[in-house]
């Protein structure tokens, strides 16, 4: 079973909070802790096209090894293909199915 809430991150117990970005209806995962107060973005707003069921990962910076958390926990898959943005390279990963039914569930209301 997929497990969405109490999820431990960088030692903070979040939850996942299911989202799509405005400018392309693309899919975005947050993550908000305890006290529903965001606590990271796990996901970019890419100018490439992606396909239904994948995200672009912001694996850089403050959210370094969040990809791995991420595949570990089974909230997405491996990368498959990466962009670009500015220097850094994005990696482009499948929803487990998991993920794309709490998604279908949420905005099919």
């Amino acid at each position: 079973m997929l497990k969405t809430e109490e999820l431990v991150y960088k030692g903070a117990v979040v939850s996942l909070e299911l989202a799509k970005y405005a400018h392309n209806n693309q899919k975005a995962m947050t993550f908000s802790d305890e006290e529903g107060i965001p606590y990271f973005v796990a996901t970019l707003c890419v100018e490439d096209k992606l396909e239904d069921d994948e995200v672009a990962i912001k694996d850089y910076s403050e959210n370094s090894g969040v990809l791995e958390w991420l595949i570990k926990n089974e909230l997405v898959h491996p990368p498959h293909n990466q962009t670009f943005s500015g220097y850094a390279v994005i990696p482009i990963c499948r929803l487990t199915q998991g993920v794309i039914e709490l998604f279908e569930e949420q905005y099919s209301k």
